[in-house]
């Protein structure tokens, strides 16, 4: 609903009486030996799904008005006994912590006896009988497919959405405040409208980690990830069932083949029987397209059928429901999105052509796919029905694809079974199409050996500077980078890892997973330099995982350096930084602050110099960043737009210590801003898109980066944030200047109507400018090679620091070039191989080696597999 976009909610539970379940408190620093057990899921009641927004087409095309329907929460006990809500908990709604109210939970016949069992999940429906044409509990579980084993309970408020917020008067054990956003993926909302937000239940405190953002709805059901990352081995490890294995919504341009120019014709879904029976599929099962919660039948048949059904010789009636399409047992089968008379083409490509694309194996059935024309690339889904033994549809197995993470143009997702309900996993993401052939991993469970991963902080020599910031602190600006040993077992190797960090600016814990590892048994606790400025702390833990267990390091703190918090007498600084050993050469911007609030002077070799107020060290800028590729020269300007007028602060491309996605801080030297005489300070900054070669390069044949950023900002020393006061982007299309939103995602690039530069402009208002420091830019071509000394002194304080200074240019030693005029004779005759050299230089003899073909060479591959037998 759009009265509801941008508004930031919260929902919580608040503990009336006594809560059981036990809060682990958060330690300002930890040991480095890693808890070894896997600890088990956390007991307590906990919000585990929120759907607060219901999706307006849904409810107007069902209804005939846009009021939603639809919302519910979702709760999960994980305690060993049943608990009395409206006893023992207060549900509290809002649209933030100032307005909270108690939302009263009732069971569907209006009593407020609600019971909520021993391992539970049940689903609480925000029924506005109030409405006219309103819904009811049939048609909720019907919109979500929910089967009767879920309880469902109802609440009566007409708000039309639920906010998660704690309470001032009872202890808080389980909240999450969210963000309505947008269906783009990077706008910083949690929901939007038709899709919820999945939560796990955190290691330390009350606050709900989002283990899914703008998630599609699946009430009833809890997974692994929202508990902790524990699950469990089902007695079975190979489940009988049918399931979604591979989708591929996004096809390859076939255009030279079929002239469809740039429609998708070979999209599919793969579908695999686990079971010993052959599985008619329209006898029992159904396939459902599905956008948000839109959900829509689509015709499973044969491709004989589907060509009479697209010209008119058959209806859909006449093929839903119809048999002989036939999963052989322990196969798979492959269902065609067919789109004849649906899209544009010259010939439209036969089921031989189809089998042919994709290499098909004969063995594997293909069938059509029949009622949507193209599967979409972004936020869709795909389900496979069954009618259970009341008549009733329920999932079976389902996947939600978001086309960014999991799958990309010509490039499937391969989808792994769960224990815990139809939600399929993804199990490798963006791989080339496999149609008809299934992993055995897909399919099936681990045994479980019962171990857990082992984490200890790496004893690597090469890794003692690393280790060594937890005891020393981290310096502003720098990235942390903490690095981790880690091994798996051949039953259960590792799977991933997380990594959970708050700062003293946040209020909760931020989470980042890495599911893939670079260096085998090596890890690195790896947060950018944007989440970390203006911060005097960052706390964070590790958590690694098998298929079932979890290890988890206990918190540790780690002080952020040079801030000038704890500062004391004058600090001098060359270009925003401590004054070191290295040699100097070129400007150098030099500042001093006496941080008892006196003005410094300075003295170079004993002279007084001019100096000017300055911000001393200067800001950061920090923006959001996805998509950012290797090798690029982009870069932050400010100045003018040309090489010749305009200044490159810092330039940034993909790199080790440089995700493709994240946050960056670019620092921004004191020396760059304007100073205004009513003590605020100004400067215009520049965001560039470049080439391999320039940053100043654009309108030309070479190619420029693509990426994306966002929330554009200025980040002083003591975490103010300062939003531009302009934001403007070059349309690289038409060269236009646009005015955009800095909070908002801003594709910068030199695709079509991207923007190839974005400039913003800022004003650091005089009470947040502190210019008490002075400045002044030192040229160092004025003074001689060698060491210099520089004071900067106060009433009350002084400085002096040495320097060197080397402007010479580096001399390079020629070396005598070596006469390779010589001759090697070899003599085999005799046990052994002589040889004798002859030439122009002092070389009488020559050592040799003989080069072996070597045997037995392994590779190790797998990630954490420690014992993991190696593959020749």
């Amino acid at each position: 609903m759009k009265k509801r976009k941008q508004r930031a909610a919260a929902l919580a539970l608040a503990v009336l009486t006594a809560a059981t379940m036990s809060v682990q408190p958060v330690a300002a620093q930890g040991t480095d030996a890693a808890d070894a057990s896997s600890g088990g899921v956390r007991e307590g009641l906990w919000l585990t799904e929120i759907f607060p927004n219901d999706y307006d087409t849904a409810n107007n095309n069902a209804y005939g008005t846009k009021d939603d329907r639809m919302e519910f929460v979702e709760l999960t006990n994980t305690t060993g006994r049943d608990i009395s809500l409206n006893e023992e908990y207060e549900l509290l709604y809002g649209s933030s912590a100032a307005n909270a109210a108690v939302d009263p939970v009732l069971t569907l016949d209006g009593s407020s006896d609600v019971t909520i069992k021993a391992g539970e999940t049940a689903v609480i429906w925000n029924c506005r009988e109030t409405l006219e044409n309103n819904a009811t509990v049939e048609d909720f579980r019907a919109n979500y497919l929910i089967s009767d084993d879920v309880t469902i309970f109802m609440t009566h408020h007409n708000s039309g959405y639920f906010a998660l917020r704690q309470t001032s008067d009872a202890a808080v054990v389980s909240s999450y405040t969210y963000v309505n956003g947008t269906i783009e993926k990077n706008d910083g909302g949690d929901i939007c409208d038709g899709l919820g937000a999945d939560l796990g239940i955190p290691d330390i405190g009350s606050g709900m980690i989002a283990t899914g953002k703008k998630s599609f709805a699946n009430p009833g059901f809890v997974y692994g990830d929202q508990l902790g990352g524990n699950s469990y081995a089902p007695d079975d490890l190979t489940p009988d069932g049918l399931y979604v294995t591979e989708v591929h919504p996004n096809d390859a341009n076939r255009d030279a083949q079929f002239g469809s120019d740039a429609n998708d014709m070979m999209e599919f879904v793969e579908i695999t029987n686990t079971t010993s029976q052959d599985i008619d599929f329209n006898e029992s099962y159904q396939f459902y397209y599905f956008y948000k919660t839109i959900k829509k039948q689509l015709v499973v048949a044969t491709c004989a059928d589907a060509k009479k059904l697209a010209a008119g010789e058959l209806t859909s009636e006449d093929l839903i429901g119809k048999s002989g399409i036939t999963i052989p047992a322990g196969k798979s089968a492959v269902l065609w999105g067919y789109r004849e008379n649906q899209t544009t083409y010259e010939t439209f490509p036969t089921e031989e052509d189809f089998r042919a694309a994709y290499e098909i194996p004969d063995d594997v059935p293909v069938y059509a796919l029949y009622g949507q024309n193209g599967l979409g690339n972004t936020d869709r889904g795909v389900a496979v029905t069954r009618i259970n033994e009341d008549g009733d549809t329920v999932m079976q197995s389902y996947y939600y694809w978001n086309g960014v993470t999991d799958l990309k143009d010509k490039k499937s997702g391969e989808l792994k079974i769960s224990a815990e309900g139809p939600r399929m996993g993804l199990y490798k993401a963006a791989q080339n199409p496999s149609a008809g052939t299934v992993a055995a991993g897909q399919i099936s469970f681990p045994e479980d050996d019962g171990s857990s991963p082992t984490l200890t902080l790496s004893t690597d020599p090469y890794d003692a500077d690393a280790i060594a910031v937890l005891e020393t602190g981290l310096a502003e600006g720098e990235n942390l980078h903490i690095p981790y040993s880690y091994a798996g077992t051949s039953a259960l190797p590792v799977t991933y890892a997380e990594l959970f960090y708050k700062t003293d600016t946040m209020e909760s814990y931020e989470a980042s997973e890495t599911t893939s590892f670079a260096i085998y048994n090596k890890w690195y606790a790896f947060v950018e330099n944007g989440y970390l400025a203006g911060a005097n702390y960052v706390d964070y833990y590790v958590k690694f995982h098998n298929a079932y267990r979890t290890t988890q390091t206990e918190v540790r703190r780690v002080d952020i350096l040079n801030k000038g918090a704890d500062q004391t007498g004058i600090r001098v600084s060359f270009d925003g930084k401590d004054v070191t050993e290295n040699a100097y050469s070129g400007s150098v911007y030099v500042t001093a602050k006496d941080f008892g609030g006196l003005t410094p002077s300075i003295t170079l070799g004993g002279k007084a110099v001019s100096t000017e107020s300055t911000l001393e060290r200067g800001t950061y800028f920090v923006f959001d960043h996805t998509g950012i590729g290797g090798y690029f020269k982009n870069a932050l300007t400010t100045g003018g737009d040309t090489e010749e007028t305009g200044i490159i602060i810092d330039t940034f491309s993909k790199c080790s210590t440089l995700p493709a996605d994240g946050r960056l801080a670019i620092p921004v030297g004191a020396q760059y801003f304007t100073y205004e005489a009513d003590g605020s300070v100004k400067i215009t900054l520049t965001l560039r898109a470049a080439t391999y070669g320039s940053c100043w390069e654009a309108y030309t044949s070479e190619n420029n980066d693509d990426f994306t950023v966002s929330n554009l900002m200025l980040v002083l020393a003591d975490g103010t944030q300062i939003m531009p006061d302009t934001c403007t982007g070059e349309n690289i299309t038409t060269g236009e200047d646009v005015a955009l939103n800095a909070t908002d995602t801003i594709k910068v690039g030199d695709s079509a109507n991207q923007y190839i530069n974005v400039e913003t402009t800022f004003t650091i208002p005089a009470d947040k400018a502190d210019t008490a420091a002075q400045s002044f830019l030192l040229d160092t071509t004025t003074l001689s090679d060698g060491t210099h000394t520089l004071t900067a002194s106060s009433a009350s304080n002084s400085k002096t620091v040495s320097f060197t200074v080397n402007n010479s240019e580096p001399v390079e030693e020629e070396e005598e070039q070596m006469d390779l005029s010589v001759s090697l004779t070899l003599d085999e005759s005799g046990s052994g191989v002589a040889a004798q050299v002859e030439g122009n230089q002092d070389a009488s003899s020559v050592t040799l080696y003989r080069a072996d073909v070597i045997d037995g060479v392994t590779i190790l591959e797998g990630a954490g597999d420690s014992d993991t037998p190696p593959v020749k």
